[in-house]
Order: C-alpha cells, then structure tokens, then sequence
C-alpha cells in the first residue's frame, strides 16, 4: 500500500471514477433528457481522454500524501535480458523502461484508453438516437433540403406514429411560427418546443411535431433502474 505506483493508482481512480459516479448519477435523473444526456457522456468522454496529460498532477498529489515513497523498480536489481544473435544478424537495441516510464506506459495509458474506448462505444448509441431528432433545434437555421431529408428519415423510423408528408409542411410551418418571436438567435431545445406547443395549445396544429417530441423526451436514457430490481429479486428469490 506504501508503494508509490497504488497511491498514484489511488488518486487516478478518485479522480476519474467520481466524475464518472456524477455523471452516472445525472443519467439516473428522471428529467434528464436525450440531447442532455449526448453532451453528457461526450464530456465525460473528452474529461477522461485529458487525463491522459494530468499524470504529473497525480503523481505530484501521490507524493504529498506519502513523500517516502518511490517506484519499486527503484528498489529491485536491474536485469539484463539475454538475446540470441543467428548468423549474419546484428544485436538489436532493447528498450528496457524503468520508474515512472514504465508506470506511465504499461499501467496508466492502458486505464485511460480502455475507459475511453468503452466510453465511446456506449455514446455511440446516444448519438445515433440525437441525431435522429437534432434538426428540431436547428428549425429556424437549417437549409429546407436537408430538413425535408431528417424528416423523412425520422417518419420512416416511426412509421406508425408519423407521417412523412405531414410532418414535413408541419416543421416549415413551425419554421415560420418560431421566427415570430423576437429572440430569433436563440437556439430551442426540443423539450423547450414541446413545451411550447403544449403552452400555446397547438397540438392540433402540428400533431406529427407534438408525438414526435413527445417520443424523444419518453426515450429511456438508462436502464440502471431494471438492473438494480433484477439485483433485489436475487435477494428476495433464491434458489431455495
């Protein structure tokens, strides 16, 4: 536990796992919604990719806490490894990392990039799904092809629920509606649209825009929820 390598291990995983225990709680939030969550983990992802530079701070942090401490190869004898040279073959050089090299090499980068790879591959799906429902937001700035392209990709997805043509004259009408207001630099999120339209009483108006923002803000961000009731019934039903 003296060793300098678990203190610095000590600090890394202080810092790195509260922010991921923070942002775990924030998913867990019931009025956390799609777009939020996207930035979220992104963040996460870009927070946890930087620590990849902090490793001076961790192990400026480790010796405050134990200032007798050192790297074990420090205290084990240095070993020569022994290569065989085949005929015509000149010796190659060897690399032999020691201290803090071999720490930061073979230990902490191999933390961080598997964190972040695992990372990424969970956000993927998170972006995937805001990508699906993002030209909401952009209503009042997007080009009118592209909009009719994101709405007939999100119709098609929800085919029972929208339609494709509908949905289309809604969202230029919507368009319109919104440059009404007078903040017209102010970007919407879709919680603030479905918002609006509920307010404003307009459902009536754009019917296909109203379920589908009413489909994304009832999209599930976590499942910690399901998990955790599969733990307890462990615990209330056994094999006995």
């Amino acid at each position: 536990m003296e060793k300098l390598e678990t203190v610095i291990l000590t600090e890394t995983w202080n810092d790195l796992l509260g922010a991921i225990n923070k942002t775990s709680l924030s998913l867990q939030n019931n009025t956390i919604t799609m777009d939020v969550a996207t930035k979220l983990f992104a963040s996460l992802s870009e927070y946890i990719s930087n620590a990849r530079n902090n490793f001076d701070q961790y192990e400026s942090a480790a010796k405050e806490i134990n200032p007798n401490s050192d790297y074990k190869d420090k205290f084990q004898r240095i070993r020569i490894r022994s290569t065989r040279i085949t005929f015509l073959e000149n010796p190659s050089e060897t690399v032999q990392l020691s201290g803090k090299e071999k720490f930061y090499v073979e230990t902490f980068l191999p933390i961080i990039d598997t964190l972040n790879t695992h990372l990424m591959q969970r956000s993927e799906s998170y972006k995937e799904i805001n990508e699906r429902f993002s030209f909401f937001t952009q209503l009042r700035t997007i080009e009118p092809n592209h909009l009719k392209k994101k709405c007939k990709e999100l119709a098609d997805f929800y085919c029972e629920d929208i339609n494709t043509n509908e949905l289309n004259s809604e969202c230029f009408h919507l368009r319109e509606y919104l440059k009404t207001f007078k903040n017209e630099s102010m970007d919407l999120s879709i919680l603030d649209i479905h918002s609006l339209i509920k307010a404003d009483k307009l459902a009536e108006t754009f019917p296909n825009v109203e379920v589908a923002t009413r489909i994304f803000l009832c999209l599930m961000i976590t499942n910690c929820s399901g998990e955790r009731s599969f733990s307890q019934l462990k615990r209330i039903k056994n094999e006995l």
